[in-house]
């Protein structure tokens, strides 16, 4: 096996050696003389082209490599592995994974010569390559080999996410990765308010991966990466690329992208700013900019394009300075003899001095630049210090080994020497424990340990940062000049920010303080569509606790063209019911009122009023637990649930319960009234506080019935809630010998042909409504548009309720009537709690932001959506009001929360417990007696304490009744005038009502029609009001050429009347006018006052 393994190498080397050995312009990137192999990018990434390297030094892998071989020779020096020395071997690899690859196939060659050959010197282990590209191709070949043969690859500068793969077994990586960098990037964008931003990156394993963990992360805390630009690397950056990079930037048809992240080399970064700071001398714009570490903290860089580059922001691991190599660094560049020292081992130096001298630096007639400007223009450098630990971890590996093997005599042992040949897997141990560098004759500035735990990156303890930010701003101790300060501070999974320190610069180049700073977000007067979230799906309300509520309302509108995603926000009875059921939970924590050593969260979901959605939703809980925005999944919430409030719709109580009673868990709505959800067989653990459509609907026949209007019609929302309710009114009608004329079934977005239908039957002028409550003010503005005065009168269901928005400048309203279910809220304090949330800067109820710029027509700071042009203020005033007035369900929505906090512990502490810390088994299997305990609730009402439910379960509250009347104070103004109330118990009192016309059937065939209708003897009447919109032509055609057959057949029949003298009064002989046959008279309702 080793022959042909050997055979393989030598095949490989073979056609490597044929594409790279011929390029022998040295260049470096990092690998380690027991031996120890180094790979370097001595020679400035530029692609590559048939494997040639460019001939621009990088000055920071140079600098890299002569850290190791400092590190190295102090090491050896001070006798640190008794006996023996490590040396180094370094290749350049020009940033191109192939060279990388040649070189490290090489190296494996030398391990199999290891294995064979106990006398050869042995390679003990490889650092580096720099590139996370190269780093990943180097170590998937070098871990599909034998462990025996695996040599350990030591990583410094490498931060892709990609290496954290734990197939890539050889991989130790010292330098935080990506991961982190993201992260940081993520919490920093968020406190610097930057939430509409564009990235740009090298289209390189490092790059990429970095965009993509970014644009993951970063949509869970709000901010858009509105546009991206991936920059192909080859010999050279194609500016042209940069150019159109810039010119897109600025001219984004959305919104002006002020804000950019970039995950680019120094060269890519240094050519951008130069583009930037040519087109600036021309135009005016502005641009802030975030780089990542691999810019390096090159200082000359930024200041080299200052004029553009003054407040710009740069990520970095924590600088590890070790002033011993730093002073050696400037030493060799400052001082011929250091420098012709290191240069007969470090031959790149030569290249780095270019930069200083022109002369040739082995003639004693070249002088070498002064101490002083070497080290005011020398970046500092992150990757060096982490090059000096992964040397140091390393070697400290092999220290370890030999003080194991060989038991305290110097030198390499028998032992030592074939585990060093033979068991190259065995020279590290990866294993959890800490390594504390000991006996290290140089230190470095900080103070820390290196934490391994098995995995591919090892951790940094003790007085450090995981990882930093920096700003190119004016020096703190020196103002004239401009440096890299540290703003920011990243550990334990928090970003603490040093705003004190944070500037930006106006264009006269004068400092704006933090919080003045100028934000990258959407444009003023734009909207930013791109970036705003049009399912909201996956939205989700969560506080955590011990047990959980769960709770929903119908936020958002569902999308009618899919039955899993959701519309718009709506403005009534949904974001305030979801404040209304957090209070309660909220408040009970706070008091201590039920469980009083416990605490209770809630999961409140956005139903978005689509049952399909709801199942899911529910399934997928009780299934996963809960998914935060930030990616963290709350597992075992199911065995937690104590009960669930849901409810307003009824189709969505519906489908909540059918999953929820496969669970056995209680289920309390707070709207609801559809009369099938009385059904205890089929809704086992199912209660509501809302009294069912089927007292409503009586309500609103007696109200009929009294008022003498016995000829009317039914509008009704299609689906569970209207078709309930219109069944409900047909079966008391025939009760009570109230004529139904007509049944208009609507459809959502489909009401322009509404009036039409209702005209069909113009003396049912009395029309019932059962509209849902997202719909029934649409639907009412569209009939009363076009709806002469008194046309029509309307009884409306709860939904339309008291609602102001929608007789608000609609005198046409004027005497119709509404039922209403009410609850009051005395002795709680939501509109106190809602209030005190305005000072939220980001608010937790995540559907608060859309809902009040939706409500009141303006943005926030931050909004994707500024085309308002307002900005909000004071929109939580109502809340700080004395009468402030609640959408209809939140009252109703908080008290089902209070039943179900009190129910669960009523039955929790008789069942399971005072003391159980977990909900017992015996509370799930029993769910008929936890259901009772929710039954026998009380409520405290207007001080009273109040049954609420009756024995079914369903609410036994009744209705209160108004009529719509002009203002006495204001005759202009409409307002809800209560008439009268109706509930099982009292039945119908109506008072100070204005009384409406009788209505009743205008002749003999009307007479017989109703006589079937009481009986159940006629066909269904029910028509589908429908937008015809898209029909326009054919019905217009269709039109024409009935009246042309209507107007000749009328001729003749009028001519036969006439001959034969039988001209009579239509009106009597039809039971019912149908206004396409004849004129209407304006015989329309008067009000007796």
């Amino acid at each position: 096996m080793l022959i042909k393994r050997n055979d393989r190498l030598a095949q490989i080397v073979s056609q490597l050696n044929k594409k790279f050995k011929r390029n022998t312009t040295p260049a470096v990137k990092r690998f380690i003389k027991v031996v120890k192999r180094g790979l370097f990018n001595q020679n400035e990434i530029s692609g590559f082209r048939d494997g040639a390297c460019s001939n621009t030094v990088d000055t920071a892998s140079v600098r890299d490599y002569e850290a190791v071989k400092w590190t190295l020779k102090k090491l050896n020096a001070a006798n640190y592995i008794p006996g023996i020395n490590i040396g180094i071997e370094a290749f350049s690899t020009c940033d191109i994974p192939g060279r990388a690859v040649y070189h490290t196939v090489n190296f494996a060659q030398k391990a199999f010569e290891n294995h064979a050959n106990s006398s050869s010197l042995p390679i003990v282990g490889i650092l580096g390559p720099e590139a996370s590209s190269e780093a990943e191709e180097t170590s998937a070949f070098l871990s599909s080999l034998s462990k025996e043969y695996q040599l350990y690859q030591f990583l410094f500068s490498a931060t892709s996410s990609n290496l954290n793969d734990e197939r890539l077994s050889n991989i130790v990586r010292v330098i935080p990765s990506d991961t982190i960098q993201t992260k940081v990037m993520q919490h920093f964008l968020k406190q610097l308010e930057w939430n509409y931003v564009a990235v740009v990156y090298e289209n390189t394993t490092y790059g990429r991966t970095a965009f993509e963990e970014l644009s993951s992360s970063a949509k869970f805390e709000g901010i858009c990466i509105a546009k991206s630009f991936p920059i192909e690397i080859g010999i050279t950056v194609d500016f042209s690329a940069l150019q159109t990079v810039l010119d897109n930037l600025l001219s984004n048809a959305e919104s002006q992208i002020t804000g950019v992240i970039f995950f680019v080399s120094t060269t890519t970064a240094s050519d951008f700013l130069s583009i930037v700071q040519g087109r600036k001398q021309g135009s005016f714009f502005r641009l802030m900019m975030v780089f990542s570490e691999s810019i390096a903290l090159e200082r000359s860089m930024l200041k080299n394009y200052d004029s553009v580059s003054k407040g710009t922001f740069v990520t970095s691991p924590p600088v590890l300075e070790v002033k011993e190599f730093s002073n050696h660094w400037n030493s060799i560049l400052s001082n011929k003899t250091s420098f012709l020292d290191e240069y007969v081992t470090n031959h790149w130096l030569l290249n780095v001095l270019r930069k200083y001298i022109s002369c040739d630096p082995f003639q004693e007639t070249c002088l070498m630049p002064t101490l002083q400007e070497v080290s005011t223009s020398e970046n500092e450098n992150i990757f060096e210090g982490y090059a000096i630990v992964a040397a140091l971890l390393q070697v400290n590996g092999i220290k370890e080994l030999h003080s194991e093997k060989c038991k305290g005599s110097d030198g390499i042992c028998t032992e030592l020497r074939e585990t060093l040949h033979k068991h190259k897997n065995m020279l590290f141990k990866k294993s959890s424990r800490e390594v504390i560098f000991q006996d290290v004759p140089f230190h470095f500035e900080k103070n820390f340990s290196i934490i391994l735990n098995g995995k591919n990156e090892v951790l940094m303890n003790g007085n450090i940062s995981a990882y930093e930010v920096y700003q190119y701003r004016r020096c703190l101790d020196k103002n004239e000049d401009f440096c890299l300060e540290k703003v920011a501070d990243y550990g334990e999974n928090s970003l603490k920010v040093l705003t004190g320190r944070l500037v930006d610069y106006s264009d006269n180049n004068n400092e704006i303080q933090w919080p003045n700073m100028y934000k990258a977000q959407c444009s003023l007067g734009r909207s930013c569509k791109s970036c705003k979230v049009e399912n909201t799906e996956n939205d989700i309300y969560f506080k955590n606790g011990d047990f959980f509520i769960i709770g929903m309302a119908p936020v958002n509108t569902g999308d009618l063209s899919n039955p899993l995603h959701c519309g718009v926000i709506r403005e009534s009875n949904g974001w305030e019911c979801t404040e209304a059921i957090s209070y309660a939970v909220d408040d009970i924590n706070q008091n201590k009122d039920v469980f009083p050593n416990s605490t209770i969260g809630f999961i409140i979901l956005n139903s978005c009023n689509q049952p399909v959605l709801t199942s899911k939703k529910l399934l997928n809980i009780m299934n996963n637990g809960v998914t935060l925005p930030n990616g963290t999944v709350v597992h075992d919430v199911s065995s937690r649930v104590l009960g669930v409030v849901a409810e307003l719709g009824s189709s969505i109580s519906q489908a909540a319960a059918e999953v929820l009673q496969e669970f056995n868990i209680v289920q309390v709505a707070y709207g609801s009234t559809a009369a099938v959800l009385s059904d205890r067989e089929e809704y086992k653990y199912f209660l509501r506080l809302s009294t069912p459509d089927t007292n409503q609907a009586v309500a609103m026949v007696d109200i009929s019935k009294k008022l003498d209007l016995k000829y009317i019609q039914i509008l009704f929302s299609e689906g569970t809630y209207g078709e309930g309710g219109r069944d409900d009114v047909i079966r008391a009608a025939k009760s009570s010998k109230v004529c139904v004329a007509n049944e208009i079934i609507v459809q959502e977005n489909k009401y322009s042909m509404v009036l039409d239908d209702l005209r069909r039957n113009p003396y049912a002028k009395v029309v019932l409504l059962f509209l849902k409550s997202h719909v029934v003010s649409e639907v009412i503005e569209v009939i009363t548009r076009s709806m002469d005065a008194e046309e029509f009168v309307f009884i409306a269901s709860e939904a339309f309720g008291t609602r102001t928005e929608i007789i608000e400048n609609n005198p046409k309203l004027e005497n119709s009537l509404s039922l209403s279910l009410e609850i009051p809220l005395s002795g709680n304090n939501l509109k106190g709690y809602i209030y005190s949330k305005s000072t939220e800067k980001y608010y937790l109820n995540p559907w608060t932001r859309s809902f009040l710029e939706k409500k009141n027509a303006c943005f926030f700071p931050g909004s994707f959506d500024k085309s308002s042009n307002e900005q909000c203020e004071k929109v939580f005033d109502r809340y700080n009001s004395s009468d402030i007035k609640y959408d209809i369900w939140s009252p109703f929505a908080l008290h089902a929360a209070k039943v179900v906090l009190n129910g669960a512990y009523a039955s929790f502490r008789h069942i399971c417990g005072l003391n159980s810390k977990t909900i017992c088994s015996e509370y799930r299997d029993n769910p008929k007696r936890v259901w009772e305990y929710f039954q026998r609730q009380n409520l405290s009402l207007n001080g009273v304490q109040t049954s609420i439910f009756d024995d079914n379960g369903d609410g036994n509250l009744g209705h209160v009744i108004y009529q719509i009347k002009k203002s006495r104070t204001d005759p202009k103004v409409l307002e809800f005038v209560k008439v009268g109330s109706f509930s099982q118990s009292t039945n119908l009192n109506l008072s100070r009502i204005d009384t409406i016309n009788p209505t009743k059937c205008p002749n003999q065939k009307c007479e017989n029609y109703c006589s079937l209708f009481y009986n159940g003897n006629v066909a269904d009447k029910q028509e589908t009001s429908n937008d015809s919109s898209n029909t326009g032509v054919v019905v217009g055609l269709s039109v024409v050429a009935a009246i042309f057959v209507f107007s000749t057949i009328a001729l003749i029949i009028y001519i036969l009347i006439i001959r034969r003298g039988l001209l009579k009064s239509i009106q009597e002989q039809e039971h019912y006018v149908d206004p396409t046959e004849f004129s209407m008279r304006n015989e329309y309702l008067t009000v007796v006052k």
